[in-house]
């Protein structure tokens, strides 16, 4: 396969990703290329693509590469330290690499090099080195969220990189610092699902308003809050959720004790807090397993199912936390009752006096048995 319809190919395939999504529109030079950049991607605000939606222009370098077998998730590519120090100038690239095996079969690398990318790049050069290695990541061509999310996260960083890059802190005026940030990028449907294992850190020094690039961080583990609603049947049981981030996985916390996988629709709940915190986790649990879903804002998340033995004792211990609000409320308590704290006798005392009072009688043998 010659050069020509390699990188007719690679291009074409930039082109159908881009074409996909209806905030980015492609721009790619053909025959009259330019002397290392290859086009450009227009991000709008909106489906509209007129100027007033207009938000930026990404410069792209595309690459082809003819190969037997594809790589795995990660690929690795060299690039001229010289194309480095251009993209450097002017204020980044988004680099693709398609892999082809024929003209029906590719597969899309990228790497999103920010200033700050480049800068970290470049510092690591040895004196005379030509070419410098960049790993570039999969790009999942089926989900076009994830090359939006790129490109807005792309925008943010170089606008405020551009001009700070060669005044970047280092590590060790963190604690100098007034101010230290990070944003996280996501569709708001999509957001529960951060994908990343890294954010890029910035800091204010006291007295400045200007927030200067400090480096890219990995993280073993990160949590952040949403303010999603969590509803059933157009019914909202919490306004809110956190993201859990460790390692590949990202756990959804609901209330403060149901941890959910969402890619295995599989729930952890622990027993635990009040009795207000209680009934309400429970509840919802409890009506999600019934109706087989519930909504994060408007997306839907389905697939909630449980063993008729997790149904039953779930039921069962929704029911315990019924009568003991019933009878906080028969004698007119409207204090809420912190169950963490009752031992094994309080729990009897407790069921004895809710038979007394609710059922009116007596059964002296067993309390309650929270689930753990």
């Amino acid at each position: 396969m010659d050069n020509d319809k390699i990188e007719r190919i690679a291009a074409r395939k930039i082109e159908e990703i881009i074409d996909e999504s209806k905030i980015l529109k492609a721009f790619i030079n053909r025959g009259d290329k330019g002397p290392i950049w290859d086009g450009n991607i227009f991000v709008y605000n909106g489906p509209s693509n007129i100027n007033k939606n207009f938000k930026g222009k990404i410069p792209i370098q595309i690459k082809g590469k003819v190969v037997k077998k594809f790589s795995g998730e990660t690929r690795k590519y060299s690039i001229r330290v010289s194309d480095l120090e251009s993209y450097l100038r002017d204020g980044g690239v988004i680099f693709f690499v398609v892999e082809i095996k024929n003209s029906s079969e590719t597969k899309i690398y990228y790497a999103s090099l920010i200033p700050l990318e480049i800068d970290d790049l470049l510092s690591n050069k040895k004196e005379g080195q030509k070419t410098i290695s960049t790993e570039l990541k999969a790009l999942d061509v089926a989900n076009t969220k994830q090359i939006e999310t790129i490109c807005d996260e792309f925008l943010f960083h170089r606008e405020r990189q551009f001009s700070t890059i060669k005044h970047r802190l280092s590590v060790e005026d963190v604690n100098d610092l007034e101010t230290i940030s990070f944003t996280i990028f996501g569709k708001p449907l999509h957001d529960y699902d951060f994908n990343k294992d890294h954010v890029i850190i910035y800091g204010q020094r006291p007295g400045d308003s200007l927030q200067l690039p400090i480096s890219k961080v990995k993280f073993q583990s990160i949590t952040y809050s949403r303010k999603l609603k969590i509803s059933i049947k157009s019914r909202i049981y919490f306004d809110g959720y956190k993201v859990e981030r460790k390692g590949i996985n990202n756990i959804i916390v609901i209330g403060e004790n149901i941890k959910m996988n969402l890619e295995e629709n599989r729930f952890n709940y622990k027993f635990r807090g009040s009795l207000k915190t209680r009934l309400k986790e429970v509840e919802f649990l409890k009506d999600a397993i019934q109706a087989g879903y519930f909504y994060i804002d408007k997306h839907k998340i389905d697939g909630i199912k449980a063993n008729e033995e997790l149904i039953k004792k779930i039921e069962t211990y929704y029911q315990h936390l019924i009568e003991i609000k019933n009878l906080l409320a028969f004698f007119n308590i409207e204090d809420d009752l912190e169950l963490d704290v009752l031992t094994e006798e309080d729990l009897i005392k407790l069921k004895l006096l809710i038979d007394i009072v609710l059922y009116n009688k007596d059964n002296k043998k067993t309390g309650y048995k929270f689930l753990d």
